[in-house]
């Protein structure tokens, strides 16, 4: 790569390779809660938390993060919904004239209590994991509400190498509630505080709270 800067040229090798970016971190806290980080669902992000979960030893509830996680994949959110439900409707998708109803299709491979955090940032499949963990009764939804990101876009190709992104539908709770410019409201909403370096996460710990009273 040639780069200029002012009067100096640069010639810098770039070695062009496969990036692997972890989607999801994860911790014990308080000492028996497993808290997981969700970035993103990406293609392996269910076999990420898979392996998060299973390296936390002595767990007995989690927490999942899904604050300013803007969504990703539909079908890695539909098996992430997957390990924490035994049966029930993941989401619902619209279309003008029908709809397309998503089950859960195993047994579900983590049972214990959860909460799951929220903010104005979580949209799209975060708002549709959030959405099926409220209406399927499975966890506790602590924040504020989402985004509302909830649209079906598809890809038309046109002449002259064009194309146009058409939304097509929309995606609705288990309950058929409406996500699109709507958003998912928390079980219980818990504003931020002012920012400030040291300060505590008062929705984490809100959401340790509600862990403690299930």
């Amino acid at each position: 790569i040639g780069v200029k800067r002012a009067t100096e040229e640069l010639q810098i090798a770039v070695k062009r390779a496969e990036i692997d970016t972890p989607t999801v971190s994860a911790e014990i806290i308080d000492n028996h809660i497993g808290y997981i980080v969700i970035d993103q669902f990406d293609m392996d992000t269910d076999q990420e938390i898979e392996q998060k979960i299973n390296s936390l030893e002595g767990i007995d509830s989690l927490i999942i993060d899904l604050r300013d996680n803007p969504g990703g994949i539909l079908q890695t959110c539909l098996r992430t919904l997957d390990l924490f439900l035994d049966e029930g409707t993941l989401v619902i998708a619209r279309y003008k004239g029908s709809e397309e109803v998503y089950e859960a299709e195993k047994g579900a491979k983590y049972t214990m209590p959860m909460t799951v955090l929220v903010n104005g940032e979580s949209a799209s499949c975060s708002e549709i994991f959030a959405a099926c963990m409220q209406d399927n009764q499975r966890a506790t939804l602590v924040g504020t509400t989402t985004y509302g990101k909830g649209s079906i876009q598809r890809t038309f190709t046109l002449p002259e190498n064009a194309a146009a992104n058409i939304t097509v539908g929309h995606f609705c709770s288990p309950n058929g509630n409406q996500i699109d410019k709507v958003g998912v409201t928390p079980d219980l909403e818990v504003a931020m505080e002012q920012e400030a370096e040291g300060a505590e996460d008062v929705q984490l710990a809100a959401a340790i709270e509600t862990l403690k009273n299930k």
